[in-house]
């Protein structure tokens, strides 16, 4: 038996019980309260597929998992770890806007999804629009990054160079057009609810920090051709409940991406990769569309999806259906009193009591084996292996070979904001000086040329400076934004 986490705990049965790496990916849900079991079955689980040499990632909330696991890695996978921890000064960072050219649109997508689901509150026809148009554009750009979305919308010089190379007239071209026509005050005004939005980025440093690198010396791809072990670490008591609920599902969106471009892929390099999300509830909006449908295309592209979370509550009625239907290996602790008379609902076996009564580190389980569902019975949960080593040694392990510095980062970021159109020189007013220096006898016509420049391609005439206007340096200045509320982005 593979991928062991518990015993059989009835009278006179001794046998250990797991899920086999070719049922993982029919999906397994744990449910039960904090401090019942779950982080030490998820902890058993990772456990196995590390040893077995697989992908894993796994994202954790907390950051108590993620230590666990760091300081369980054995030393021949040291160095397949990547920590993704935003509290670092030296973080590793990801693009969401990365991926393969051919998934462009499904990049886009899936962001313009994820920003949907976390803004579903204020969210509207114009800020879907605009936000379409502009993730698409920085999707089709390589070097291109979420805060690249900001300058985008707000600096035409900016907006110049990043669609120098764009060749989509009937699309994103179109978009940009028109948006170039309008003043600067209706520019502005469509543009305010997304601005608003993306200040959950720009003014957080830890996320800047990590999502604005330039070139992240890691790609989530690894974790799919190079098996590596992504550990995304969360805490969200220093981090922020809402930074860390953005940061989590933007992984998510990318890791869907990602499984998506495995189709191209002949089905016998799929291996299984192992996704472990605790807490699902706040980072599964990432993936676009039905969950249901999602994780069932999952199971066919090697991603076995391994969900935790405390109470069914927690979930929208669409995420209980489609993990209910979908997630075919169920572990569940000692369950409140609703949970419960829904699960012995499912079956005519156990009572309501059977399930709310569950001691510490006990479970009842209903798993796939040998692709067949089995009943529920009850198992105690097996404690995790010893610690190899100070997670401490993983972790500045993987920070040398991947951090980036904070101040680097923000430095590029600043670089940004400097890019500018040069001025046009104001049309002169009142009379034109000729190329002698006399008067001319009519008056300048605004905006008409009346003469050729003097001494034309070779610079200014000897003791006479340019009239060329120089670029300034320092911040571009922005056009104002009128007063918005996310209340007038109709929808």
């Amino acid at each position: 038996m593979e991928r062991i986490f518990a015993q059989a705990a009835a009278p006179g049965y001794t046998q250990m019980i797991g899920i086999p790496i070719r049922d993982a990916a029919f999906h397994t849900h744990l449910l039960g309260p904090t401090g019942s079991g779950k982080s030490s079955v998820m902890l058993n689980l990772i456990m196995e597929d590390i040893n077995a040499g697989r992908g894993v990632l796994v994202i954790d909330p907390k950051g108590d998992l993620a230590t666990d696991v760091l300081s369980r890695v054995p030393i021949k996978r040291h160095g397949d770890v990547v920590v993704l921890d935003p509290s670092s000064t030296s973080p590793v960072g990801f693009n969401p806007l990365a991926g393969p050219k051919r998934l462009e649109h499904v990049t886009a997508d899936t962001l313009l999804s994820t920003f949907e689901a976390l803004f579903h509150e204020n969210w509207g026809i114009r800020t879907a629009d605009v936000l379409s148009a502009a993730l698409l554009t920085l999707a089709r750009i390589p070097e291109a990054n979420l805060l690249w979305l900001s300058p985008l919308l707000t600096n035409p010089a900016f907006r110049k160079e990043a669609l120098k190379g764009s060749d989509d007239p009937l699309g994103v071209d179109s978009f940009w057009e028109q948006y170039d026509a309008k003043k600067p005050d209706r520019q502005a005004q469509e543009i305010a609810p997304v601005l608003n939005k993306l200040r959950q980025l720009i003014l957080r440093p830890t996320l800047r920090a990590m999502l604005g690198q330039p070139k992240p010396k890691f790609d989530l791809e690894d974790l799919f051709s190079r098996k590596k072990i992504v550990v995304l670490s969360l805490n969200k008591g220093l981090l922020g409940a809402e930074a860390a609920r953005l940061l989590g599902s933007l992984l998510v969106g990318q890791l869907w991406a990602r499984i998506l471009a495995r189709q191209s892929d002949p089905p016998e390099r799929r291996h299984i990769v192992g996704i472990y999300i605790d807490e699902v509830h706040d980072f599964i909006s990432g993936i676009p569309g039905d969950l249901a449908d999602a994780l069932a295309q999952a199971r066919s592209l090697g991603a076995a999806f391994t969900l935790a979370n405390q109470y069914r509550s927690q979930l929208t009625p669409a995420m209980q259906a489609a993990i209910d239907s979908n997630t075919r290996s169920k572990i569940v602790f000692g369950l409140n009193g609703a949970d419960a008379s829904y699960l012995a609902k499912t079956t005519n076996k156990l009572e309501a009591a059977d399930f709310q009564l569950l001691p510490k580190y006990h479970a009842y389980v209903n798993l796939m084996h040998q692709g067949q569902g089995t009943d529920w019975f009850a198992v105690s949960t097996l404690p995790p292996s010893r610690p190899l080593q100070d997670p401490s040694v993983v972790y500045l392990h993987s920070h040398e070979r991947y951090g980036v510095s904070a101040s680097e980062t923000e430095a590029a970021l600043v670089e940004l904001t400097r890019l500018r159109l040069p001025e046009t020189p104001a049309a002169p007013v009142g009379r034109v000086r000729t190329a002698r220096g006399s008067a001319a006898d009519t008056p300048a016509q605004t905006g008409t040329v009346t003469e050729a420049p003097p001494n034309p391609g070779l610079g200014p005439e000897p003791g006479k400076r340019s009239e060329t206007p120089k670029p300034k340096v320092g911040r571009i200045r922005t056009a104002p934004v009128q007063p918005a509320s996310d209340e007038e982005d109709i929808s």
